[in-house]
């Protein structure tokens, strides 16, 4: 059975009964009963389609040979967007999303307190919004000693390679091997989410967890 027969059938189960000879009910009873199955048909319809797209794209996603390379770059700039809007929402109330494990933190997150992973600063230019933060002044700023990246005036830690300025680097070992659950980091001081296996700021790996 094709996709448009899928979608007849559909029709006929979501009406309550088969469509035959053209026989139509009349009155008000009947109006409202063509008006549902009608709404509820365009709905089986959008479900078989998008159900269908989802399929193509995932298959084909990664051919740039594919018949639908044209119409696979839409979709895939549409979900970029898509994701780029669930993002600015989150960063209204000063959150974000780790794109690593899908966990929601702080928007001034350097690292996600869930699995480590560094958190990428948020464009948001390609819907049609500025930076929702201003740029630092590093017009007098020193430079990391292991990259040579940039610091803003005070860091304690380079943005880049999260090495600790004026010390040792490394976001490989836990904070403190004898640590004790507590609200703030021992390595860095930044205070710590109850539930934080990772700090947000330095990156350590908190052993209490």
């Amino acid at each position: 059975m094709g996709l448009t027969d899928d979608i007849k059938t559909n029709v006929n189960n979501l009406s309550g009964q088969p469509v035959a000879n053209n026989t139509v009910p009349s009155g008000t009873w009947a109006a409202t009963k063509a008006e549902q199955g009608f709404v509820k048909a365009q709905e089986s319809t959008r479900e078989a389609l998008l159900s269908l797209g989802k399929t193509v794209f995932e298959k084909e996603k990664d051919n740039k040979d594919s018949a639908y390379a044209e119409d696979i770059k839409i979709l895939g700039d549409c979900l970029e967007k898509e994701k780029l809007w669930q993002l600015y929402s989150l960063s209204l109330d000063e959150k974000t999303m780790c794109e690593s494990c899908g966990a929601v933190i702080t928007a001034d997150s350097v690292f996600c307190n869930k699995c480590g992973a560094s958190v990428p600063e948020r464009d948001f230019t390609a819907i049609g919004i500025g930076s929702t933060a201003p740029a630092e002044d590093r017009s007098n700023a020193n430079v990391c000693p292991k990259c040579g990246a940039s610091l803003a005036a005070g860091a304690e830690f380079c943005e880049k390679c999260g090495t600790k300025i004026g010390g040792s680097s490394g976001l490989t070992g836990t904070a403190s091997a004898t640590q004790t659950k507590q609200n703030v980091c021992p390595r860095c001081g930044a205070s710590l989410l109850e539930d934080a296996v990772f700090c947000e700021k330095c990156g350590a790996k908190l052993s209490y967890v």
